[in-house]
């Protein structure tokens, strides 16, 4: 196979805002202001990337300079950007967001239009490229009538996805009894399964729901309370690992590539979650939505010291 995973998703440039203190609303509060390369899709491939696979990302940039910037950073980290859409019409996408004092996101505001370039069109042309990896991890930033193309066309494929928001999640709706592993929070898997999530008993019900409908596997993450794992055959709840939290956004992000890393690998189920949540939890201690700390040494140690 040319590539381990294919990524399909949006990619942007993030603006932070982090409070020194909690958050006065309605008001102006000191803190820091700074710039991440993000985007769900573009966050997971760079994460799979650093820790030893080999991923083709495919998205919409605009021909400006963040575009430029956030095209140089892939190709530096080896993932193949050959069939990435360079729109002069569209700016690159910018997500806006705000941390208070303790890294947790209180709001934020994303721009995404140019990821409506990736078609209908483009994926049919791509689909032979697609067919050739194992595994197709979607974001719900790409659009509905594309992600029934891909599940069309590439039934030989195993697809994850993951939904970005809630909003965004109603769009695997009509695909449930295809998806080979669906990574939600709980919000997400409330809005998906149509139980209402109040403690462990009613994720697990509501997990048991999507995996009724077909999906075969489920990862949903819990906040503070950690992750749980659901299939056909199983299912259990894993603590977080210990972390100095700096900042939480990219941690989903993280936890997908190493789940991810643990199924390309023919890992068990319990240590597939276990490197997802090490992933995680080396994510959080940094500034930035992605770790530089972040390897597959790295995680193996973050596992062994628990």
């Amino acid at each position: 196979m040319d590539f381990d995973v294919v990524v399909v998703g949006g990619a942007n440039i993030d603006i932070v805002g982090k409070s020194d203190s909690q958050i006065i609303m309605e008001e102006s509060n000191l803190g820091d202001i700074y710039y991440n390369f993000g985007g769900v899709g573009r966050n997971i491939a760079e994460n799979l990337a650093r820790i030893g696979i080999k991923v083709k990302f495919i998205t919409a940039l605009g021909r400006d300079d963040d575009g430029k910037k956030i095209f140089e950073h892939l190709k530096s980290l080896n993932i193949n950007t050959r069939d990435i859409v360079i729109s002069k019409e569209y700016a690159t996408s910018k997500y806006l967001y705000i941390l208070d004092s303790n890294g947790e996101m209180v709001t934020a505001i994303n721009s995404m239009k140019i990821v409506s370039l990736i078609d209908d069109k483009k994926i049919t042309n791509m689909c032979e490229t697609v067919r050739s990896s194992e595994y197709l991890l979607l974001d719900g930033n790409i659009k509905e009538s594309v992600i029934g193309s891909i599940f069309e066309n590439c039934t030989d494929t195993k697809i994850i996805f993951d939904p970005v928001s809630i909003t965004k999640s109603k769009k695997i709706v009509p695909y449930l009894d295809k998806l080979y592993a669906l990574k939600a929070n709980k919000f997400e898997l409330e809005h998906l399964s149509g139980v209402k999530i109040t403690d462990d008993e009613s994720v697990i019900k509501a997990g048991k729901k999507l995996i009724r409908k077909g999906t075969k596997k489920v990862f949903i993450t819990l906040g503070e309370k950690g992750a749980l794992y659901m299939d056909k055959d199983e299912y259990f709840f894993r603590q977080n690992m210990d972390a100095n939290v700096v900042n939480v956004t990219g941690a989903g992000d993280a936890f997908s590539a190493g789940f991810i890393y643990g199924l390309i690998k023919g890992h068990n189920s319990q240590k597939t979650m276990d490197f997802g949540l090490a992933a995680a939890s080396i994510t959080v201690e940094s500034e930035k939505t992605c770790s530089e700390k972040l390897n597959e040494r790295t995680i193996i140690e973050r596992i062994n010291n628990v």
